[in-house]
């Protein structure tokens, strides 16, 4: 591993004497992007910008996209960063994004807004990879939870299943706590309908991805 690390830093451009010098930080991501791309997975955020019918339109995709993106750049990191995803196991992902606009870091600069955004983009790929259900539509106020899951090709669609999102800047220490807090608030809303809660860290990029 440590081998394969060194190729992929060298591949970027990364001099001996850096690599040496990388943080621990540094060293994580480029493990978790190692293990990636040998388990070929990946979340790319330009995905977004096509939609994900019949809940996503283009518009609202390339927004939560952009600011994820911000996100991710904010805490310094490039497209390909790995970010672990925690499931039933964990897993790690290389996210990718297309260059920024000039104007981006200015049209996110509400940085707590954007990372909700953020997470919604990121939330939306994971639903993709671990469940079987579409983005069906953003749910009401009060409910506990943002968006229907659910199937079916034309309208009526038939709601499967809650998802509630949320996204943090800039603190992994939260992670655990934020997840818990997002479980209990899904009980609002408890019934026949299973719920799922993704939390999204920037920083040191991490998801969980939790059914209730």
């Amino acid at each position: 591993m440590v081998e394969r690390v060194g190729k992929l830093l060298q591949s970027e451009g990364r001099r001996p004497v850096e690599i040496g010098r990388l943080s621990r930080l540094g060293r994580r991501d480029a493990i978790l992007r190692v293990v990636a791309r040998q388990k070929n997975r990946s979340l790319d955020l330009g995905r977004l910008a096509a939609g994900m019918p019949p809940g996503v339109t283009p518009a609202m995709g390339r927004f939560a996209a952009e600011a994820a993106s911000v996100l991710f750049e904010h805490n310094g990191h490039i497209t390909g960063v790995g970010m672990e995803v925690s499931e039933r196991r964990t897993s790690s992902y290389a996210v990718t994004w297309p260059t920024l606009h000039t104007d981006a870091q200015r049209a996110h600069a509400d940085l707590p807004a954007a990372a909700e955004q953020g997470a919604y983009g990121i939330a939306f790929l994971l639903a993709e990879q671990f469940t079987e259900f579409k983005i069906i539509e953003r749910s009401r106020k009060k409910t506990g939870f943002d968006y229907y899951l659910g199937s079916g090709d034309v309208y009526p669609f038939q709601h499967a299943a809650r998802m509630e999102v949320s996204g943090i800047v800039n603190d992994p220490a939260r992670l655990p706590s934020r997840v818990n807090r997002k479980l209990i608030q899904t009980d609002r809303s408890a019934g026949a309908l299973p719920a799922y809660v993704v939390v999204v860290e920037f920083s040191q990029p991490k998801s969980v991805f939790k059914k209730r």
